[in-house]
């Protein structure tokens, strides 16, 4: 037996054990919420791991040290550095899914996924939206055999990037040190999200088996979208990692915390009040691996925008705020020279 097979076993072991509690409801409830479930999630995440492993980088990928490419404004690259002055923490920020850019971020997994009805209904729908904290990331080189590949291109430097993401050129690009074994690359089109179903329909099939009897008692709605709740929080941490083959251009990997994954006395909220007068409330969740101290090393590299004025000024500044964080020997600079006119 796997590791998948293996974590099955337990949870059918601890529903057969929670059934002969039948008769005493209050318990059965309390097993059930502290012992069926920490088995549930055992499963989903020994399914989630082998998942996971059709979304692992190589140094191909990478290179050395582990790069990866990320594109911001001005204003949070000076953020980053004034809060790591004296080697204070500051981290680049995995903000929650539902405040993502992209209305559409997620939706294409649970469209192509195509789960059969009864999984939905009695599985995954529930009237519990779950999200995830995600970091995005730009691959800087093709992967050898993929589409493109022996093209060498510098994505730290890209115009199709300045546009959609470097602020119309008035941004930067951060080429930072991330550990490659905490990021997952994204999979594009249909095809990819099909050879997941192979492997997670299978699994959700077999628990839906399991948990059929304590389903059909009396424990309670809270009890059954709590179950719920437990297998879509798990789906969070893939959902997020396929898109439409539009978009296999990016070549994206990035870091995701679901939120059954993340410490809730670590989750942080950042309060926007809008020109409308709207409130917005966006939370967001911090890694060591994103932190300046860890990504602004040695092979790190910030490259300013083709439209960013006075760049001599701004690498001044920015090299001052490095001096003022303990990153002498941090990253190198350039600016960028690619012909730019504004959409």
């Amino acid at each position: 037996m796997n590791q998948v097979d293996d974590k099955l076993e337990d949870l059918r072991a601890s529903v057969e054990a929670g059934l002969r509690l039948e008769a005493d409801t209050k318990h059965l409830y309390n097993y059930v919420r502290d012992v069926v479930v920490m088995h549930l999630e055992e499963a989903l995440r020994s399914v989630r791991t082998r998942i996971e492993q059709l979304h692992t980088l190589d140094e191909s990928e990478v290179g050395q040290p582990n790069a990866v490419v990320h594109y911001t404004s001005i204003a949070t690259l000076v953020s980053l550095l004034s809060g790591a002055e004296g080697g204070g923490h500051s981290s680049l920020r995995l903000y929650d899914s539902n405040h993502l850019n992209d209305p559409d971020e997620g939706n294409f997994f649970d469209r192509n996924i195509k789960l059969p009805s009864n999984l939905k209904r009695e599985l995954v729908e529930s009237t519990y939206s779950p999200h995830a904290y995600i970091a995005s990331f730009i691959v800087p080189y093709v992967k050898p055999g993929s589409k493109g590949a022996g093209v060498q291109r510098d994505m730290a430097n890209n115009l199709p990037f300045w546009r959609a993401y470097g602020h119309e050129g008035m941004g930067c690009s951060l080429k930072l040190v991330v550990p490659r074994d905490r990021l997952r690359r994204v999979l594009y089109g249909r095809a990819a999200v099909k050879q997941t179903r192979r492997l997670l329909v299978p699994v959700l099939e077999s628990i839906l088996n399991y948990l059929t009897p304590l389903l059909r008692l009396s424990l309670g709605v809270d009890l059954r979208q709590h179950l719920a709740r437990t297998i879509a929080g798990h789906m969070d941490k893939i959902r997020y990692l396929y898109k439409s083959e539009a978009y296999d251009y990016e070549r994206e990997c990035r870091l995701v915390i679901p939120e059954v994954d993340a410490q809730e006395d670590l989750i942080c909220f950042e309060y926007e009040k809008q020109n409308s007068g709207d409130v917005r409330v966006k939370h967001y969740y911090e890694v060591e691996e994103l932190e300046v101290k860890n990504t602004f090393v040695t092979g790190s590299l910030i490259t300013l925008g083709p439209r960013v004025p006075k760049p001599d000024n701004i690498r001044y500044y920015l090299e001052s705020l490095l001096r003022k964080a303990r990153r002498f020997y941090g990253p190198k600079f350039r600016t960028s020279g690619i012909p730019y006119q504004p959409s």
